[in-house]
């Protein structure tokens, strides 16, 4: 019975921590594209007010996501994997923005769904993270 408790705990972290390493390389694969988009933008269209909007937001994404790695405890986790959540849906709207205007382009176009599944993913990491929190707090107090 202890070997079954263990494994499943042991197979929660593998899960969170592949979820993690997920999340870190889809939002630096992203920071990278979101880079090249705001120089396309600035070099191209001459647009540079929502391309450096655009610019901020997407690359505050993996920075947060960064520092909620190496955070130092899960509330802290889960306040800075917040944040990139907030600065994903910003990035979400700016790319929104572009592709309904004169400056929608394939560059444009292809940050649309990596920026809709680091969305989908973030909100599944916080709210796994929360029900844990939950969890253990309800375990500490009985």
């Amino acid at each position: 019975m202890m070997f079954n408790i263990i494994l499943f705990v042991c197979m929660n972290c593998i899960t969170f921590f592949m979820a993690k390493s997920i999340i870190a390389e889809k939002t630096l694969d992203f920071s990278v594209n979101v880079v090249r988009a705001s120089q396309f933008l600035n070099q191209e269209k001459h647009e540079y007010d929502i391309s450096r909007q655009l610019k901020r937001a997407g690359t505050s994404i993996g920075a947060n996501v960064s520092e909620a790695l190496n955070a130092s405890s899960r509330k802290d986790f889960i306040h800075k994997m917040t944040l990139a959540l907030k600065e994903a849906n910003e990035a979400f709207y700016w790319i929104q923005i572009l592709k309904r205007t004169d400056y929608n382009h394939e560059i444009i176009s292809n940050l649309e769904y990596p920026c809709h599944e680091i969305i989908k993913i973030l909100r599944s990491i916080i709210l796994t993270s929360k029900s844990s929190l939950h969890h253990s707090t309800l375990k500490d107090s009985q």
